[in-house]
Protein backbone atom coordinates (compact mmCIF):
# COMPACT_ATOMS: atom_id res chain seq x y z
CA UNK A 1 0.00 0.00 0.00
CA UNK A 2 1.10 3.67 -0.06
CA UNK A 3 0.61 7.15 1.75
CA UNK A 4 -1.00 9.84 0.09
CA UNK A 5 2.30 11.42 -0.64
CA UNK A 6 3.05 8.23 -2.94
CA UNK A 7 5.72 6.63 -0.22
CA UNK A 8 5.46 3.19 0.88
CA UNK A 9 3.82 2.11 4.37
CA UNK A 10 5.17 0.01 6.18
CA UNK A 11 4.86 -3.82 6.20
CA UNK A 12 2.39 -5.00 8.87
CA UNK A 13 3.58 -8.77 11.01
CA UNK A 14 1.66 -11.46 9.93
CA UNK A 15 1.64 -14.80 12.07
CA UNK A 16 1.45 -17.71 9.56
CA UNK A 17 0.03 -20.87 10.77
CA UNK A 18 1.95 -24.15 9.45
CA UNK A 19 -0.04 -26.65 7.43
CA UNK A 20 -1.31 -29.76 9.39
CA UNK A 21 0.08 -32.02 6.82
CA UNK A 22 1.61 -35.64 7.57
CA UNK A 23 3.82 -38.22 5.23
CA UNK A 24 1.48 -41.03 4.05
CA UNK A 25 -2.12 -42.06 4.45
CA UNK A 26 -4.78 -41.37 7.25
CA UNK A 27 -5.75 -44.24 9.29
CA UNK A 28 -9.69 -44.77 8.79
CA UNK A 29 -10.15 -43.68 12.47
CA UNK A 30 -8.05 -40.49 11.47
CA UNK A 31 -9.71 -39.82 8.77
CA UNK A 32 -13.27 -40.25 10.69
CA UNK A 33 -12.41 -37.98 13.47
CA UNK A 34 -11.34 -35.18 10.85
CA UNK A 35 -14.54 -35.64 9.14
CA UNK A 36 -16.00 -35.35 12.63
CA UNK A 37 -14.49 -32.00 13.48
CA UNK A 38 -15.13 -30.50 9.79
CA UNK A 39 -17.58 -27.64 9.87
CA UNK A 40 -18.72 -28.59 6.33
CA UNK A 41 -19.97 -31.75 8.13
CA UNK A 42 -23.24 -33.23 6.60
CA UNK A 43 -23.28 -31.06 3.98
CA UNK A 44 -21.47 -32.93 1.16
CA UNK A 45 -22.18 -36.49 2.53
CA UNK A 46 -24.86 -36.89 0.23
CA UNK A 47 -24.06 -37.64 -3.22
CA UNK A 48 -26.30 -35.65 -5.44
CA UNK A 49 -26.27 -36.48 -9.72
CA UNK A 50 -27.52 -33.31 -11.41
CA UNK A 51 -27.93 -33.35 -14.74
CA UNK A 52 -25.41 -31.80 -16.72
CA UNK A 53 -25.00 -29.37 -19.76
CA UNK A 54 -24.00 -31.81 -21.84
CA UNK A 55 -27.06 -34.01 -20.98
CA UNK A 56 -29.24 -30.96 -21.38
CA UNK A 57 -28.18 -30.17 -24.88
CA UNK A 58 -28.37 -33.65 -26.00
CA UNK A 59 -32.11 -33.90 -24.70
CA UNK A 60 -32.65 -30.49 -26.94
CA UNK A 61 -30.96 -32.06 -29.75
CA UNK A 62 -32.97 -35.49 -29.46
CA UNK A 63 -36.55 -33.26 -29.05
CA UNK A 64 -35.10 -31.14 -32.39
CA UNK A 65 -34.61 -34.31 -33.86
CA UNK A 66 -38.40 -35.84 -33.18
CA UNK A 67 -40.13 -31.97 -34.00
CA UNK A 68 -38.01 -32.80 -37.62
CA UNK A 69 -39.49 -36.22 -38.07
CA UNK A 70 -42.43 -35.27 -37.64
CA UNK A 71 -42.72 -32.05 -40.25
CA UNK A 72 -40.88 -33.90 -42.29
CA UNK A 73 -43.50 -37.12 -41.89
CA UNK A 74 -46.56 -34.22 -42.19
CA UNK A 75 -44.96 -33.15 -45.55
CA UNK A 76 -44.98 -36.30 -46.80
CA UNK A 77 -48.60 -36.80 -46.27
CA UNK A 78 -49.02 -33.52 -47.14
CA UNK A 79 -47.85 -34.26 -50.67
CA UNK A 80 -49.21 -37.29 -51.10
CA UNK A 81 -52.94 -35.63 -50.07
CA UNK A 82 -51.86 -32.50 -52.17
CA UNK A 83 -55.08 -31.67 -54.67
CA UNK A 84 -54.32 -30.95 -58.14
CA UNK A 85 -56.07 -27.79 -60.10
CA UNK A 86 -57.92 -28.82 -63.58
CA UNK A 87 -54.60 -28.62 -65.36
CA UNK A 88 -53.16 -31.40 -63.78
CA UNK A 89 -50.44 -29.23 -61.68
CA UNK A 90 -50.51 -29.20 -57.76
CA UNK A 91 -52.03 -26.18 -55.69
CA UNK A 92 -49.12 -24.38 -54.01
CA UNK A 93 -48.38 -23.92 -49.65
CA UNK A 94 -48.25 -20.92 -48.15
CA UNK A 95 -45.06 -21.41 -48.01
CA UNK A 96 -44.04 -21.73 -51.40
CA UNK A 97 -46.38 -18.91 -52.29
CA UNK A 98 -44.17 -16.69 -50.21
CA UNK A 99 -41.20 -18.19 -50.83
CA UNK A 100 -42.16 -17.75 -54.79
CA UNK A 101 -43.33 -14.15 -53.92
CA UNK A 102 -40.04 -13.18 -52.53
CA UNK A 103 -37.86 -14.76 -55.16
CA UNK A 104 -40.17 -12.65 -57.74
CA UNK A 105 -39.48 -9.01 -55.95
CA UNK A 106 -35.77 -9.80 -55.92
CA UNK A 107 -35.05 -10.75 -59.01
CA UNK A 108 -37.56 -7.93 -60.09
CA UNK A 109 -35.13 -5.59 -58.16
CA UNK A 110 -32.04 -6.86 -59.57
CA UNK A 111 -32.88 -6.47 -62.69
CA UNK A 112 -34.08 -2.53 -62.40
CA UNK A 113 -31.08 -2.02 -60.82
CA UNK A 114 -28.74 -3.79 -64.09
CA UNK A 115 -31.04 -1.99 -66.64
CA UNK A 116 -30.36 1.52 -64.61
CA UNK A 117 -26.71 0.76 -64.54
CA UNK A 118 -26.87 -0.29 -67.85
CA UNK A 119 -29.21 2.40 -68.99
CA UNK A 120 -27.11 5.57 -67.00
CA UNK A 121 -23.71 3.97 -68.45
CA UNK A 122 -25.09 4.35 -71.65
CA UNK A 123 -26.63 7.85 -71.20
CA UNK A 124 -23.72 9.15 -70.16
CA UNK A 125 -25.15 9.58 -65.98
CA UNK A 126 -28.09 12.39 -67.53
CA UNK A 127 -30.83 12.39 -65.10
Amino acid sequence: MLNPDGSPTPVERVLIRPPESRIGPLTDDERQAVLERSPLKGRYDETIDRESAHEKLQQRAEEAERIAAAEKAEQVETRSTTRRTSSGSRRQSASEAMVKSAARAVGSQIGRSIVRGILDTLLGGRK
